[in-house]
């Protein structure tokens, strides 16, 4: 029996079998837990930030009309267009070795790899690089507004700049600075940059906020004087522990050690949650046969020729893994980026 004459195999079979796991994505994340997903049509979409300001209104007198109070809703859209993300799952010769065709049994009884085994063992490594590489993208727009490249990091949408507006200023936590924490210095600094996350949202209000760490700043804040008790208890078992996060609850805000990729050792990034319209991806249409202008999937698995996985002259068999996604953040100023300061012992 012909090893990759079943239907299994296919580009469709195998880009449903990827997008139907049990478990997605196939590795730890973060960042990109804080954004909604969506599915286009298409490789571009329409980036809309609406922007609103609110007032206190005058008493109208009963049985008459109001007054129009004037409004400063704006709505700006700009085209962005995906980035294709993408790897390669060869297998050659010397790994069938022992492999046994699809639905055969081995009289003997010896329990050999299936050749189902063998792929899915390959492409949940290339899986977890796709994660991967998205929750870099996530995060290099949370800590800089900008939706890039993963090559390069050169900007694909420059968010702050396509809306014209600016980032707040970087806030210095100074977590190491423990001067006058009996009268709450450090929560005086973390309201500072809660202030100006809630600037940035105008008139939205969040559902709350999260503050994602660096390696250097959570060992930083997790010594602070202010802190210590609130870990403590955490480590203890208390309440302070949210269900959303491995998380400390304190100031205001859910306190998040953060170990993916994009952040500096150094740096705190702070969120705010549950802001409608403010934080998505959108996973574009295939560049593929089959998979153009149609609702864009998670991933992709594609045969190296058609249905066909087989290299030249029997060197082995190879499929493209791919994703396209359009990450998006349609208030970039409403992101405070902190410093978590000077370590005096460093």
């Amino acid at each position: 029996m012909f090893l990759f004459d079943n239907s299994g195999f296919t580009a469709t079979q195998l880009t449903t079998r990827a997008n139907d796991a049990v478990r997605f994505p196939f590795m730890e994340t973060i960042a990109r837990r804080l954004f909604s997903i969506n599915s286009i049509t298409g490789h571009t979409a329409q980036v809309d930030r609406e922007s609103f300001g609110v007032k206190v209104l005058g008493s109208t007198a009963r049985g008459a009309t109001a007054a129009d109070s004037g409004s400063t809703r704006a709505k700006g859209t700009v085209p962005v267009n995906s980035v294709k993300i993408a790897d390669r799952l060869v297998i050659k010769p010397a790994q069938m070795d022992g492999v046994r065709a699809v639905g055969l049994t081995d009289g003997a009884g010896v329990s050999l790899e299936t050749m189902e085994r063998l792929i899915d063992k390959g492409l949940t490594e290339k899986f977890g690089n796709l994660d991967h590489t998205l929750e870099y993208l996530c995060m290099k727009l949370l800590s800089t507004g900008i939706f890039v490249d993963p090559t390069d990091d050169s900007p694909v949408a420059n968010y702050p700049s396509l809306f014209g507006v600016s980032k707040p200023a970087q806030v210095d936590l100074a977590l190491w600075d423990t001067v006058d924490h009996e009268n709450g210095a450090l929560r005086a600094r973390y309201h500072g940059a809660l202030k100006n996350v809630r600037a940035g949202l105008g008139g939205t209000i969040a559902s709350g906020y999260v503050a994602l760490y660096g390696s250097d700043s959570w060992e930083a804040v997790q010594a602070h004087p202010e802190l210590r008790d609130a870990f403590q208890r955490k480590d203890d078992g208390s309440f302070l522990s949210s269900s959303s996060f491995d998380s400390v609850r304190a100031f205001g805000i859910e306190h998040v050690e953060y170990r993916g990729p994009g952040i500096g050792a150094n740096e705190v990034v702070i969120v705010p949650l549950g802001v409608s319209g403010m934080l998505e991806i959108d996973l574009a249409s295939g560049d593929k046969m089959g998979f153009t202008n149609r609702e864009g999937e998670a991933r992709y698995v594609i045969p190296k020729n058609a249905d066909n996985p087989f290299q030249d002259f029997g060197e082995g068999a190879e499929w493209e893994v791919s994703s396209c996604p359009i990450v998006k953040n349609a208030r970039p100023e409403a992101v405070q980026v902190c410093t978590g300061g000077v370590d005096p012992a460093a």
